[in-house]
């Protein structure tokens, strides 16, 4: 059974009032791919308009979906499944795509794939599609492994993290955007978001959600479906969202991250300055007058550097990400 969804947000920017043009576009789009984490499941031949060398279809009688929803992403929302695997049930999260007859939402779907295919063997790094299966008529679903943790937001909302974890999970998030940009054709993310690192049961991050990612080379400057709460100032301005992009993404999450473990609790970005309430004020304020979260006096110094390079206005200045993995793993933040 195929379960169309309604149009949702997820995450901090929920608590920001979205600019309308961008909800009427997502509300008319289903084509977004959650990616989840991997395993290989060799099924039958992918119908040949996607033609992808590496092959995920199954049998839509080997899925289940229930009706419990597991979360929310800029699209739709996720549902819990199960998925027969060589004779046994495997807990599963299950998004619906459909590409329908638009040959650019098959071509966006074809190009998120093909990235899928150079993450193969990195399950350790990141979430990718477990299986998918074609309704017909422009219907996907696809399959990933559950994560009982959720993701590191659901986990900065609902527990205190020790320092230690703090730096663990921001080391890990870096060395997937360290293996991305290190590509031969690099990958840039494009949604790197603390709503989009998953948790695994002994809290090791997988960076998913590959649905806005790009090869580097790729010409696409369509950000409006973007976060703004991570958006790099670079793009308010016309500039090409690259790695160093992801970079300053990463460094929100950091923020986000070192609050928790600071303070015991929870913050959006942004939201200390009571001023701010739409999309539009935190892109321009963000873009044109260098505003950034506030970072506390009592956190070190160390931190307080690694995020003011991290979040730089000019993003040539900006580590990359395993400069940032190592300057934070030396520091007694």
């Amino acid at each position: 059974k195929v379960i169309l969804v309604t149009s949702k947000n997820n995450g901090p920017d929920r608590n920001y009032k979205r600019k309308i043009r961008t909800n009427l576009q997502k509300s008319k789009s289903h084509d977004f791919l959650f990616g989840l984490w991997v395993k290989e499941i060799r099924g039958e031949k992918m119908s040949q308009d996607l033609s992808i060398e590496q092959n995920w279809e199954t049998s839509s009688e080997n899925l289940t979906v229930s009706a419990n929803e597991i979360g929310t992403g800029a699209e739709s929302s996720v549902y819990r499944g199960n998925l027969r695997v060589n004779g046994r049930d495997v807990s599963v999260a299950v998004k619906s795509v459909c590409t329908g007859q638009s040959l650019k939402k098959l071509a966006s779907f074809r190009k998120e794939l093909s990235i899928f295919e150079s993450l193969k063997g990195k399950c350790d790094l990141f979430v990718v599609p477990l299986a998918i299966v074609s309704h017909g008529n422009g219907m996907w679903s696809t399959a990933t492994d559950y994560f009982p943790n959720g993701s590191l937001y659901d986990t900065l909302n609902r527990e205190t993290i020790s320092k230690k974890a703090a730096h663990n999970i921001f080391a890990g998030i870096c060395d997937a955007l360290s293996y991305l940009h290190s590509l031969t054709v690099p990958v840039v993310h494009r949604d790197v978001k603390s709503s989009n690192v998953l948790l695994d049961s002994e809290f090791h991050p997988r960076l998913s959600d590959f649905g806005r990612a790009r090869w580097v080379s790729d010409e696409d400057r369509n950000y409006e479906d973007l976060s703004v709460l991570y958006m790099p100032p670079e793009l308010f301005f016309g500039m090409p969202f690259g790695p160093p992009g992801d970079v300053f993404s990463c460094s929100i999450i950091l923020w986000e991250i070192m609050t928790n473990a600071w303070s015991g609790k929870y913050s959006v970005p942004y939201s200390e300055h009571d001023h701010l309430e739409f999309d539009f004020q935190i892109m321009m304020q963000t873009a044109k007058y260098n505003l950034r979260p506030t970072v506390p006096d009592e956190w070190p110094e160390d931190v307080r550097t690694i995020l003011d390079q991290g979040w730089h206005q000019d993003p040539d200045k900006r580590p990359i990400p395993n400069e940032m993995k190592l300057a934070l793993s030396t520091c007694g933040g």
